[in-house]
């Protein structure tokens, strides 16, 4: 997981400020049920008037307030107020002493709003007691009463308060208010239509916080899901440079092709989801949750339980998807694998007659992948029907409790509406994310596949630079009982390799079919794992040596040459990138290319197709010498690099390579024994093994496997040598 995350790590500051955008963004989206609600209740419901808490109170108002208060009361209130003549002012004071006072001063208010509106209205809360008809002086006759009975009369009308319902309460008691800046001379519809003017400019200002904080998310998201596919194709890359024959051998073509592309592409695209909708969706389901349970507690339940449900459902398709989604990529891998190797081997297919047999393979293939497509599409599409069937239960389920809380006066209109809301964000969010439901377990499978690739371990880059040997007869190149195996393989296939390579010296090395000579110069190399022994470059172990220099010390033909789109030159400059066209041409000169170049109308800069496909074997193979000549090194391995060109032309090969690299190390492999039989040193193995070392007249009396060789293509063993039959 490390190794994956790495290129997010990296752009941190970026991706905090997506994730503050994206706060934003739910904030706002939030706040709009949040004032539409104040909008309703207040603006509308109560004029205006957010609290039951008055600013400012007329004197003739704080009269009769203090007339249904005790000592204590008074003095309380007194506290809370100071006397500016014809109003009292509200002191300023901190949120906690602001509840303690509204709680204080509710119940007389709406015991006095009771007495100043028609009191049959309000017999029952205020009681038999203290109900006076509204033709009749209320006030007056209170005033009258003895302190000890009006006191005993509040006290009976605040127990009869106390139990109607506290929005009921808080409704009479914003009417006092109301009713109080009327006789302030306050326009109480002016004060309406301000706040009404200030929500709207709020939900404005939200709106516009939704679009800017959306866009510029969306923007700086896009970026950076790009960078970081970017960065893990480049990581991923590298990985594949690095590895070695056995883990190279685990992962075919096409499959570090889907990884590099494909997979990067799901996980860049499951980055953004993650971010700009399932992040969205966790954000707006526990903002609206909480703001849900802060109006209501029982409708903050029902948003609390949908939320809940559609995430289950969300997190069960999503398993049920992820077991499918491996197997569907793998087929559809297969699939591929199939439609390429048909469109490849054509040709043959058509000369053996095999159309209906490959035919019939593809339409299992496809059949196969299909199906297993239409089955996890048909599984998922459950998933929307479940989530809009919660949601309609969830509307029905705020409707019930609604109905009920507003009959019964513990819930007001604008707090249905708001959770309304608030569930319709929420369950739409999850919706969003149904849509794309299937690149959560394809994001997680190709999370996995790449985190697989990036776990492997690298090859060791070292600071260890190459110098030059000081002692000409010290080898440059050396074997020392190096034995290695195949990627898979449990038997070796060279065991106990020991030899040696100087400055100026040339090392052959011939067999039979499978005798490993490849295998030996790709130790050299660095690409096979030694298991036992060790290869030495200049006394000091190949693997501490920094792979560029290594890069520059070693040049290197391959037996199958491999040639890049481009043109020639691009080609040719692939060990020394600032060759010249004269370095180019002197080694195209030496590979014996210069005929073929020299007719091409763009010479160096003719096209070179993916492959090299529009060059002959042979054209082919003296580009890839011509490609190793180019800059000097210190060691050339030549793979059979003479096996797809005529006898006289790979004389002429030979003859210039063993000038050009007359002062180097040479350790080549060949099958012609007439283009190796001047060589210094010559191995010969077998089944893996040293069968005999020397050169070409002490091999022909002393080894059983190279006279063999020799009689098989036309020597003369008992002339030393000399070729009377060239079977190439």
């Amino acid at each position: 997981m490390k190794k994956v995350c790495e290129g997010i790590t990296g752009c941190y500051r970026r991706l905090l400020l997506i994730l503050a955008l994206l706060v934003l963004q739910v904030g706002c989206t939030l706040a709009l049920p949040y004032l539409t609600a104040g909008m309703i209740d207040i603006g509308v419901g109560q004029g205006g008037i957010p609290s039951a808490l008055a600013t400012h109170i007329s004197a003739e108002g704080m009269e009769k307030l203090l007339l249904l208060m005790n000592q204590e009361e008074q003095e309380k209130v007194c506290a809370g107020y100071r006397n500016e003549g014809q109003v009292y002012t509200k002191n300023e004071m901190n949120r906690e002493e602001e509840e303690a006072l509204a709680d204080l001063m509710t119940p007389p208010m709406v015991a006095v709003y009771a007495l100043s509106t028609d009191g049959a209205d309000y017999k029952e809360v205020l009681g038999e007691d203290l109900y006076v008809p509204r033709e009749l002086d209320a006030f007056g006759i209170l005033k009258l009463l003895p302190e000890d009975a009006r006191l005993e009369l509040t006290k009976a009308a605040r127990e009869r308060i106390a139990a109607i319902p506290l929005t009921l309460v808080h409704q009479a008691a914003v009417n006092f208010i109301r009713e109080d800046l009327e006789i302030q001379g306050v326009h109480v519809q002016e004060l309406q239509d301000s706040y009404l003017l200030k929500k709207v400019i709020f939900m404005v200002l939200s709106v516009v916080g939704i679009i800017l904080s959306a866009v510029l998310s969306a923007r700086f998201l896009a970026r950076l899901s790009a960078d970081y596919a970017f960065e893990l194709r480049r990581r991923m890359v590298r990985q594949v440079f690095n590895l070695d024959e056995e883990q190279a051998a685990s992962f075919s073509v096409n499959d570090l092709i889907g990884r590099t592309m494909e997979d990067t592409e799901k996980i860049q695209h499951f980055l953004r989801l993650f971010l700009q909708e399932i992040l969205c969706l966790l954000l707006l389901g526990v903002g609206g949750t909480v703001l849900a349970w802060r109006m209501s507690r029982q409708l903050g339940t029902v948003v609390l339980t949908a939320f809940g449900v559609a995430l289950f459902l969300l997190a069960f398709f999503t398993t049920i998807g992820h077991r499918s989604a491996g197997k569907i990529q793998n087929s559809k891998r297969h699939l591929l694998r199939m439609i390429r190797e048909n469109l490849r081997g054509m040709m043959v297919i058509r000369v053996f007659g095999q159309e209906k047999r490959e035919q019939e393979q593809f339409h299992r293939a496809a059949g196969s992948w299909s199906r297993m497509s239409a089955r996890a599409g048909r599984t998922c599409f459950f998933l929307t029907p479940g989530l809009l069937l919660v949601m309609n239960v969830g509307f029905l389920w705020l409707a019930k409790n609604s109905a009920s809380g507003i009959n019964q006066g513990w819930l007001q209109s604008g707090e249905y509406v708001a959770c309304i809301q608030y569930m319709i964000l929420v369950i739409g969010a999850c919706l969003s994310v149904a849509d794309q439901i299937s690149a959560l377990p394809e994001g997680v499978a190709a999370y996995r596949r790449v985190a697989q690739l990036l776990a492997l371990s690298e090859e060791k880059e070292t600071c260890c630079k190459g110098e030059a040997t000081e002692d000409k007869r010290a080898p440059i190149l050396c074997f020392e009982h190096a034995t290695c195996q195949y990627p898979g393989s449990s038997e070796a296939v060279l065991q106990d390799i020991s030899f040696s390579v100087r400055a100026g010296e040339t090392v052959a090395v011939v067999g039979g079919l499978g005798t490993g000579k490849t295998a030996l110069l790709l130790m050299a190399l660095g690409k096979m794992k030694i298991r036992e022994g060790r290869v030495l470059i200049n006394g000091k172990e190949a693997a501490s040596y920094d792979r560029k220099w290594l890069a520059g010390a070693i040049s290197y033909i391959p037996q199958n040459p491999k040639l890049f789109s481009g043109s020639i030159a691009q080609n040719l400059r692939f060990r020394k990138k600032d060759a010249s066209d004269a370095e180019l041409m002197e080694a195209v000169r030496t590979a014996q290319a210069e005929v073929f170049v020299s007719q091409m109308e763009k010479g160096l800069e003719a096209a070179v197709s993916p492959g090299g496909t529009n060059f002959s074997g042979g054209q082919r193979q003296r580009l890839a010498a011509a490609r190793s000549m180019v800059g000097d090194a210190r060691i050339y391995l030549f793979d059979d690099c003479y096996s797809a060109l005529d006898a006289k032309t790979a004389l002429q090969l030979k003859a210039a390579l063993a000038k050009k690299t007359k002062d180097a190390a040479v350790l080549m492999t060949a099958s012609r024994l007439e283009l190796i039989q001047d060589a210094d040193q010559i191995l010969v193995l077998d089944h893996g093994r040293i069968a005999g070392v020397g050169r070409h007249e002490e091999l022909l009396q002393s080894c059983d496997v190279y006279r063999e060789l020799a009689a098989s293509q036309g020597c003369d063993i008992h002339t030393a040598g000399e070729v009377t039959q060239d079977v190439y």
